[in-house]
């Protein structure tokens, strides 16, 4: 019996060891899991900030296209005055030698 006794007693520390090996790699997979699930929680708020600043970029680019744009057309009228200034220097001039010549 007592035989019997200290073969299930060693049985059973060598039982509760492996029990106490599980719980701590049970214990070490959850703080792991966390920590992926916490990384993972991070990427997903820096890809979600990253679009936000993507969207703002892009409406930013659009607002300078348009007011590249307006810049051009402005340009363009800026060019046609001066043309047609120097039109209206070149008849003032002509007027200006007719009379002269009167």
């Amino acid at each position: 019996i007592k035989q019997d006794y200290l073969l299930v007693h060693a049985s059973h520390v060598q039982a509760k060891e492996a029990m106490k090996s599980a719980l701590q790699a049970q214990e070490a997979f959850r703080a792991e899991q966390l920590d992926s699930k916490e990384a993972l929680e991070e990427a997903h708020a820096q890809l979600a900030r990253q679009e936000e600043e993507l969207v703002e970029l892009r409406a930013n680019r659009t607002t300078m296209i348009e007011a590249a744009k307006r810049i051009n057309d402005l340009q363009v009228q800026v060019n046609e005055k001066d043309v047609q200034l120097c039109r209206k220097d070149e008849e003032i001039e002509n007027l200006s030698r007719q009379l002269e010549q009167s």
